[in-house]
C-alpha cells in the first residue's frame, strides 16, 4: 500500500518513522507542494490532505481518502469523488479540546471585561469600582451551544466545572439528565440521540 501525505500545518512527516517501522509493508510519502502531490497522486492508494478536483482526477488507484480537518464540504464538491466508491474520513473530534479552550477564552474576556481593563491600564488608570458592575460571573449563567458534537461536548464538559446551565441545540437531540444538560433538536423538541 502506497500512502500519501499531503501539504499540511501539522508536521505529519514527523510520524512517518515511527509508522513506518511500525508497517514496513507500506509506503509513505509526504508531499510539500502541490506540485508534489499532482505528480506522487497517480501512485498513491490512500491520500492525507486537502483535494482539488485536478488531483482527484490524476489519482488512478486511490481508495481512502483523510481529510486533516472535520469538514469535508470541499471534497464532496467533487462530483466524481461524490460518486466514487472511495473511502472518505475525517477528522472529527481532534479540534474539540483547543476550540473549546478558545471558547472558554473569550468568555473569559467577556464576562471579566479583560478588553476595557486592559484600555484603562495603557491610560494608567485604575478602573477597578468603573469595571466591577460591568463584571458577569460564570457560575449560575446559561450556556448555549449550537451544534452538540465533540466540539459541543468539550465545550459543555468546561461549562459545568463552573456551575453553568447548559442548552444545546443539536440536529440528534438526546436526554441528557445528567448535571442538568438540557439538548433540543433544530424544532425544539427534545428526543433520544442516535449517535
Amino acid at each position: 500500500m502506497h500512502i500519501l501525505i499531503g501539504p499540511n500545518n501539522f508536521e505529519m512527516q514527523q510520524v512517518i518513522p515511527e509508522l513506518q517501522s511500525r508497517h514496513p509493508d507500506v509506503t509513505f510519502t509526504t508531499c510539500d507542494d502541490r506540485d508534489c502531490v499532482d505528480h506522487e497522486i497517480a501512485a498513491a492508494d490512500a491520500y492525507c490532505g486537502w483535494l482539488t478536483r485536478e488531483m482527484f482526477l490524476a489519482a488512478r488507484k486511490l481508495r481512502w481518502i483523510q481529510s486533516l480537518s472535520t469538514g469535508v464540504d470541499g471534497f464532496l464538491r467533487i462530483p466524481e469523488l461524490r460518486d466514487s466508491g472511495i473511502i472518505l474520513t475525517n477528522a472529527r473530534g481532534v479540534h474539540a479540546v483547543c476550540l473549546a479552550e478558545q471558547t472558554f477564552a473569550m468568555l473569559f474576556s467577556f464576562t471579566r471585561g479583560m478588553k476595557a481593563f486592559l484600555e484603562h491600564q495603557q491610560r494608567h488608570e485604575w478602573a477597578g469600582r468603573k469595571q466591577r458592575d460591568a463584571l458577569v460571573e460564570l457560575m449560575g449563567s446559561t450556556l448555549g451551544i449550537v451544534g452538540y458534537g465533540t466540539v459541543g461536548h468539550a465545550i459543555a464538559e468546561r461549562a459545568r466545572a463552573f456551575g453553568m446551565r447548559i442548552l444545546a441545540v443539536d440536529v440528534l437531540p438526546a436526554e441528557k439528565p445528567d448535571q442538568g444538560l438540557q439538548v433540543y433538536g433544530v424544532n425544539g423538541s427534545r428526543g433520544p440521540r442516535c449517535r
